[in-house]
Formats: structure tokens, C-alpha cells, sequence
């Protein structure tokens, strides 16, 4: 090969990459600039090369490469479907799960508007959330919370869809990716859900009117027993009678816990920051008078404050908290606590209630939440079992858990979330 002087003797500055030799043999990416040396007759004189090691810039830039190859390959193979538009809301990158979820191939579907994608009827709300999205960098509201958002099928089917938008730039341009997640079988799940909810409510209060109306009238013969024939009886006989007259008082209670537990299911949400930590307050002060005499200490955190229905959120610590009053009746040192701990779970705080009273065997705590499953005798700590399932279902209505810890004579912890002030999903 000619030297760099000679292919380049007639201009007037040359700059060259490539890779070089050092004096000991190793290799290293150069960067040389050439420039002729003349007169002031404009005759060559000679060279002036100036030699630059970019070896190190080199390998950041393979490695670079490397890592996009290596983004692409994971783009490609995503289980959720992933587009990347420009800021004329084209597309620009249409991956294999999107053409899975859409019907499109890549090569059809590059180019075109992302609006191809969505139903007509959602295509200005879409570009004007990206517009919005553009200038302020923040969502008016989650993708996913746009109510019936849908995808358009290549076939011109609609679908349920989820979705969440982020935004970079690339040599001054914006691109916008979205991330889409075919949500078919959780809609399906939940219209199932809302279904047989509907028939539980149905079948509660159906059940419960056929149960009143015998209830009353074993209710009504009992008193007239009582009161006209007690003198006649001996004294296992008005025994039966009273025990007739207790669970006759029992029932009528199952039958309104019961009907409380379906019509949670109808309760609409209504989310709004709440002081847990006074809501806790006013029951340990309704329990405190009403149960004089008692001596229970409280130990509950300040400034205890989720997203959350306000009402429905009573009836769960109520419930919570009356357990553990009940649980400490034979206690002379209860304590109850309420607080945070210091875990999250799936990204959400974790609150609990914690008593020091007769606990239970972790060994049936399966059935701690199921309708009328007890584990203590209703002599010892009366009851009807729907506490907890009530507690549950409202908790689950909020996108939230709930689970228990406890030990026998050790007093038992209950641990709850809820969808926190920052979970917007």
C-alpha cells in the first residue's frame, strides 16, 4: 500500500481511523491527521502528522453495539407487545410480540401512524395524551386507566389493552415507546368475578328472607314460653329455653353478618387519603367506653395515612381491632398495636394489628378467612365467623392482602395493604 504521504501529497489536510502497530507489536485504533507543509510558492515541503490513541473510545463504541444488539434481541424477544413511535406518532420499531398481539407484520406496520393500532373512536384521546405527554412530560392519567382502551386487530377485532408510555431522545429527535399488554383474560376474569358476586348477593338475600320468617316465629314461641309457662318448668327446662332463645340470637346475626359480607360487592370505591391512625383512635375510644373496666394499652403510630375508602377501611379495623380486644379478655397486661413495618410487599406498605391474647394454631389458618370458620369455641370467645371474610373482601377490593401470624397463649399479628398514595395502577 502507498503511504499516507504519497495518496495524499496533493491535499491539504487528510484525517484517517484505523488500527495501528506499536513498537512492541500490540494493536491500537489510531486516529492520524496528515497536513501538507508548503512554501510560499505553494511548493510541498513536507508533512506534519499528528497520531491519536482511541483505542479506549474504540471499545466503548464496540461495546455500545453490543449492548444495543443485545437491547434489540431483548426487545425482540418481550412477552409484551413493544412499539416505538417518532413525534409524528409513526412507527418506528414494531416487535414480535406486537405482531403477534396486532396481526401486522413489521415491515407492513413501519412507517404507518400508531392511530392504525387503536379503534377510531380512541385515536384523538391517544394523540392527545402523547401530545400531553410531549410537552409536560408526565401522564395526564396511566395509559392503562383510560377507561375501555382498546387495540385494532389487523382482522378489525377489538381487544382490552394496558398500556404505559416513556419517552428519550436521539440526536435532538423524540421517540415515544409504548408497551402494550393484552388484558383479554383478566377482563374475562373479572366479569366472571362481577358475575358470581351477583349470585352470591342473590342467593344472601334470598336465604336470608326464608330464614327470617321462622327465625321470628321460633323467636315469638320461645318468649311466650318464657313468659307464660317458666313458673311450670324446672330448671333444666328453662335451661333449653335460654339456650333456644341464644342461638335463635346467634343466627340473627349470621343472617345480617351475612347479608354485610355480600353487599360488599356493591359499596362503590371511593379513594381518598385517610388518617388511619385516627380511624384506630376513635374505635380504641368506642371500645374503651364501652367496655369500662378494662384495662388494655394501646400502642398506635402517627400519621398512619393510605388511599383508600374511608368507610370500608373502618369496618376492616373495626373488625381487626375488635378481634383483639376479644382475644385479650382474659389478659390482665393486653396490649394492642397498630402500625407499619418496616417490609413492603409488591411495592406496597404493609400495615398490621398485633394483640398479645390467645392466638391460634398457624396450623388452620388457611381457614381463617373463609365465611363461618372459627377456631375457638363460641362459649369461650362468641362469634359468628364472617369478621375476617368481610375483612378480606374488602381488603381485595382495594388490590390489597391480607395474611396473619400467630401462636397458641402468644397473641396474633394480622398484616394488610392496600393500593398506597404513589400506586397508580
Amino acid at each position: 500500500a502507498r503511504p499516507l504521504e504519497d495518496r495524499y501529497a496533493d491535499d491539504g489536510s487528510v484525517t484517517v481511523e484505523d488500527w495501528r502497530v506499536r513498537k512492541g507489536g500490540s494493536l491500537f485504533w489510531a486516529k492520524v491527521t496528515l497536513t501538507a507543509l508548503r512554501d510560499e510558492q505553494g511548493k510541498l515541503q513536507g508533512f506534519s502528522k499528528v497520531t491519536q490513541d482511541l483505542t479506549i473510545r474504540k471499545q466503548a463504541e464496540e461495546a455500545l453495539r453490543e449492548s444495543q444488539s443485545r437491547l434489540a434481541g431483548i426487545v425482540e424477544s418481550a412477552m409484551d407487545a413493544i412499539i416505538t413511535i417518532d413525534a409524528k406518532q409513526n412507527v418506528v420499531l414494531f416487535n414480535a410480540a406486537a405482531e403477534q398481539m396486532f396481526g401486522y407484520k413489521a415491515k407492513d406496520i413501519i412507517g404507518q401512524s400508531l392511530g392504525i393500532l387503536l379503534p377510531e373512536r380512541y385515536r384523538d384521546i391517544h394523540r392527545e395524551h402523547i401530545e400531553h405527554f410531549d410537552k409536560t412530560g408526565t401522564t395526564t392519567r396511566t395509559m392503562g386507566s383510560i377507561q375501555a382502551l382498546s387495540g385494532l386487530r389487523v382482522n378489525g377485532t377489538e381487544f382490552p389493552i394496558e398500556a404505559s408510555i416513556s419517552q428519550i431522545e436521539i440526536h435532538g429527535q423524540k421517540i415515544f415507546t409504548v408497551i402494550l399488554r393484552d388484558i383479554t383474560l383478566r377482563k374475562e376474569a373479572e366479569e366472571k368475578s362481577h358475575r358470581l358476586n351477583k349470585e352470591l348477593e342473590a342467593f344472601a338475600h334470598s336465604v336470608s328472607h326464608d330464614l327470617r320468617a321462622p327465625l321470628r316465629s321460633i323467636h315469638g314461641f320461645s318468649n311466650v314460653l318464657v313468659q307464660k309457662y317458666a313458673p311450670n318448668l324446672d330448671e333444666r327446662g328453662r335451661h333449653y329455653i335460654s339456650r333456644i332463645q341464644a342461638n335463635v340470637h346467634r343466627m340473627g346475626q349470621m343472617i345480617e353478618d351475612l347479608l354485610s359480607l355480600a353487599n360488599m360487592t356493591q359499596h362503590e370505591l371511593h379513594r381518598e387519603k385517610v388518617d388511619l391512625s385516627e380511624i384506630v383512635r376513635d374505635i380504641r375510644d368506642e371500645m374503651m367506653v364501652n367496655k369500662a373496666g378494662r384495662m388494655v394499652r394501646f400502642e398506635i403510630e402517627e400519621q398512619v395515612e393510605d388511599m383508600c375508602d374511608a368507610g370500608l377501611i373502618r369496618i376492616v379495623l373495626q373488625n381487626l381491632l375488635g378481634n383483639a380486644w376479644k382475644f385479650t379478655s382474659k389478659r390482665n397486661d393486653a396490649l394492642i398495636r397498630f402500625g407499619r413495618t418496616v417490609e413492603v410487599k409488591d411495592g406496597k406498605v404493609v400495615y398490621f394489628i398485633q394483640d398479645n391474647g390467645a392466638g391460634f394454631d398457624m396450623t388452620y389458618a388457611g381457614k381463617l378467612f373463609d365465611a363461618f370458620q372459627r377456631l375457638h369455641n363460641t362459649n369461650e370467645f362468641p362469634g359468628t365467623g364472617i369478621g375476617l371474610a368481610t375483612v378480606q373482601r374488602i381488603i381485595h377490593r382495594h388490590g390489597g392482602q391480607i395474611w396473619a401470624d400467630a401462636a397458641i397463649d402468644q397473641g396474633a399479628t394480622f398484616y394488610f395493604t392496600l393500593r398506597g398514595i404513589n400506586d397508580n395502577k
